[in-house]
C-alpha cells in the first residue's frame, strides 16, 4: 500500500510558486538573517535559539507579512491551523520560518536551487514540502539507487516523527508535483536544493542541521 501524507488536493495550482513565495520569504526576512555565522549552525543550541527568536519576530510581524502571501500559501496555512487546532498567527510564523531557514541554509553553503532534479543526476538533494516534510537524497548507486531519508515536520512537536530511511529508485522530482519516492507519496515539493556528488561528506552534515533547525521553529 502507498503511504501518503494527509491529504491534500494534489493539482499544481494548490502550490505556492517558488520564485512568489521566495521573494516574500526574503522580504519577510529582511536584513537580520536567522543565525548569523555558519559556525552557529554546528552549535545546536546556537541554532535552536536563532530558529525561536525568528519565529517571535515573524509572529509578532504576521498580520502583515499574511497579505503578502500569495493566496495558495495562506490556504496552506489555514489548512494546517484546522487540522491542528492551532492559530493562524502561530501555525504561519513556524512555517515561514522553516521556509526562510531551509533557503537561507542554501544561500550559506552555495547549494544550487533548483525547480527540477532528475532521478539520474548523480548529486545529492533537499526538498522541503507544501506540508513540511523534508527529503533528502544521497549520491546515486551504480544501480539506479540512491539512499533517501524522509522525515515529516508537523507544526506541533509532539507529533514530531522519526525519519523513514530506505535504499530505492525515485521519480524525477519537480516543484509544484508530489514527490513519488519508494512506497510513499508526499505532498507538493516545494523548494528544491541540490548539491554535486563530490560534495557528498558535506551534505551529509548539511541535512542533519537543517533537520535540527526545522525542528526548532516550535516556541511553546
Amino acid at each position: 500500500m502507498v503511504r501518503t501524507q494527509p491529504s491534500w488536493p494534489p493539482h499544481r495550482r494548490s502550490t505556492p510558486r517558488p520564485e512568489k513565495l521566495a521573494a516574500v520569504l526574503e522580504s519577510a526576512a529582511g536584513d537580520e538573517p536567522i543565525f548569523e555565522r555558519v559556525d552557529d549552525l554546528f552549535d545546536r543550541a546556537k541554532l535552536e535559539e536563532a530558529v525561536r527568536r525568528k519565529v517571535r519576530s515573524v509572529r509578532g510581524r504576521i498580520a502583515v507579512l499574511w497579505n503578502e502571501l500569495p493566496s495558495d500559501a495562506r490556504g496552506i496555512i489555514l489548512q494546517i491551523a484546522r487540522e491542528e487546532n492551532v492559530s493562524r498567527k502561530r501555525v504561519g510564523a513556524e512555517w515561514l520560518v522553516q521556509r526562510m531557514l531551509f533557503l537561507e541554509i542554501g544561500r550559506r553553503f552555495e547549494l544550487n536551487r533548483i525547480e527540477r532534479f532528475p532521478r539520474s543526476s548523480p548529486d545529492c538533494f533537499l526538498v522541503l514540502t507544501q506540508r513540511s516534510s523534508l527529503i533528502t537524497g544521497d549520491t546515486i548507486k551504480a544501480s539506479g539507487e540512491r539512499v533517501i531519508e524522509y522525515l515529516r515536520i508537523p507544526s506541533r512537536a509532539k507529533s514530531w516523527d522519526k525519519a523513514v530511511s530506505f535504499t530505492g529508485r525515485m521519480k524525477t522530482l519537480r516543484c509544484g508535483h508530489r514527490a513519488k519516492l519508494p512506497g510513499l507519496r508526499t505532498s507538493p515539493v516545494q523548494f528544491i536544493l541540490a548539491i554535486p556528488a563530490s560534495r557528498a561528506l558535506e551534505f551529509r552534515k548539511i541535512s542533519r542541521l537543517t533537520t535540527t533547525g526545522l525542528g526548532s521553529t516550535f516556541v511553546e
